[in-house]
């Protein structure tokens, strides 16, 4: 049996039919259609993830959903939790410091998340036909508020900042 030639060091032939697509040694790809997606490095180059972390993330959900429903709070749950977790963070950096791998590899697959609310806004969208209207003036009313709201933070931020920057650089001039 006579083999051709052999791809080259750190690279993997990767086919579909007839296609043949080379990927690079660190990533890994997904040849769909004649299009070539590069999704994230191998396990062993991911950002190692634990489950200690993934279990604190989940506590602290549920004590803010319990605080959330026995306090009768209009705030949802989850806000609380985090909340919590801020203080905790706070109080306890190695605490922060045990999560930061687990919460930098679910920020790298954030996108997945927006899956079910996607799924349950078109499961949901016969119901809601009647309020379009409503949900659209919603949405760019928020939307514009956010954005304004965001730009002042900015501002008062970058004022404070460059003025407390200033500030030691006066006092050596002097």
């Amino acid at each position: 049996m006579v083999e051709g030639p052999r791809p080259a060091h750190g690279a993997e032939n990767v086919s579909l039919g007839a296609e043949s697509v080379k990927a690079q040694k660190g990533l890994r790809a997904l040849v769909c259609s004649q299009a070539f997606i590069m999704i994230a490095p191998p396990y062993s180059e991911r950002v190692p993830m634990n489950l200690t972390p993934l279990a604190i993330l989940l506590v602290f959900q549920c004590l803010g959903e319990g605080a959330a429903q026995l306090l009768g709070l209009p705030i949802p749950g989850p806000v609380i939790g985090m909340l919590l977790l801020l203080i905790a963070f706070l109080s306890s950096p190695r605490l922060a410091q045990m999560m930061e791998p687990t919460s930098w590899g679910i920020l790298q697959h954030l996108s997945l998340l927006f899956v079910p609310a996607g799924v349950g806004v078109i499961a949901a969208a016969g119901q809601l036909k009647g309020d379009l209207p409503a949900i659209v003036v919603a949405l760019v009313v928020s939307t514009v508020l956010a954005i304004a709201v965001g730009a002042l933070v900015t501002n008062a931020a970058m004022k404070r900042f460059t003025s407390a920057r200033q500030a030691p650089d006066d006092k050596e001039s002097h």
